[in-house]
């Protein structure tokens, strides 16, 4: 009894598992489109049974077309080495795509971040306080280069330093 179980299950999947299974699909009719063309053939005078024909002759060359692309693919479909290529490059696509979004957002970051808005009250406040430490710095050089000027009694080194020294260190 219980062998017999065991056949019954075997041949169930195996007809299960098959192709076409225990159940054959019916056959296609092709007679079902001359029938429509022919009917159509009826109304007027007859020319539209002959357009019907010619565009049922175009939709099977085209279905037979597109069954030979389908079994190429199928067949590269099943090549493991265009498997492996397929799967590194949508690894590769991936890492492209998550980087191009990362440039495009980093740019956007860094633009915000280092353009300081000029007329924030911080900003005015340590711009002033840096402009009077230059400026008093500005002075104080200048002083000193008039002491050695007189100590050495040549004006020739007050004027480089008012009149080359300052303008470049301004720049």
């Amino acid at each position: 009894m219980r062998r017999s179980v065991v056949v019954i299950a075997v041949v169930a999947v195996v007809a299960v598992a098959a192709p076409g299974g225990l159940v054959e699909p019916p056959p296609a009719r092709a007679g079902l489109p001359s029938a429509a063309c022919s009917l159509l053939g009826t109304v007027g005078e007859g020319w539209w049974g002959k357009a019907c024909n010619a565009a049922v002759d175009v939709g099977g060359k085209l279905a037979s077309i597109g069954k030979k692309a389908g079994g190429v693919a199928r067949k590269l479909a099943g090549s493991g080495l265009l498997q492996r290529a397929a799967g590194i490059a949508a690894i590769v696509a991936w890492v492209l795509g998550g980087a191009h979004w990362t440039i495009e957002h980093l740019d956007a970051v860094i633009s915000a971040s280092t353009a300081p808005d000029l007329t924030a009250d911080w900003f005015t406040g340590v711009y002033l306080r840096v402009e009077g430490m230059a400026l008093f710095f500005t002075l104080l050089f200048v002083i000193a280069a008039a002491a050695e000027a007189i100590l050495r009694a040549d004006l020739s080194v007050l004027a480089r330093a008012v009149f080359t020294a300052l303008p470049v260190a301004t720049l």
